[in-house]
């Protein structure tokens, strides 16, 4: 589950992973609006071999914002450091640039 406070209520986004076989890339990714941003939920690749140490993508929103995510990832259920997630601008181009 990917879960961000961007401090105001996102209803679409999508994650596309750099490295392959992390996640299952035909699964849904089932999108949580809250009050301050949303919860991702991503299905783990069966073609996945050793525990992902640390999920990096892009993130796209509705409003075709995008941004690098680079977050370490604990074992389930462990206390995570939420200070910082490191999600951080990417760049785009607007159509015909």
């Amino acid at each position: 589950m990917l879960s961000a406070n961007v401090g105001r209520q996102i209803t679409q986004a999508v994650f596309y992973p750099i490295a392959e076989s992390q996640i299952d890339n035909v699964a849904p990714q089932r999108l949580v609006p809250v009050a301050t941003g949303f919860r991702l939920t991503l299905q783990k690749s069966d073609q996945l071999r050793n525990p992902i140490e640390r999920l990096k993508g892009v993130l796209v929103l509705l409003d075709a914002r995008s941004y690098f995510i680079d977050v370490p990832l604990g074992k389930p259920g462990a206390a995570k450091n939420t200070h910082s997630i490191g999600v951080y601008a990417s760049q785009f181009l607007e159509e015909g640039q």
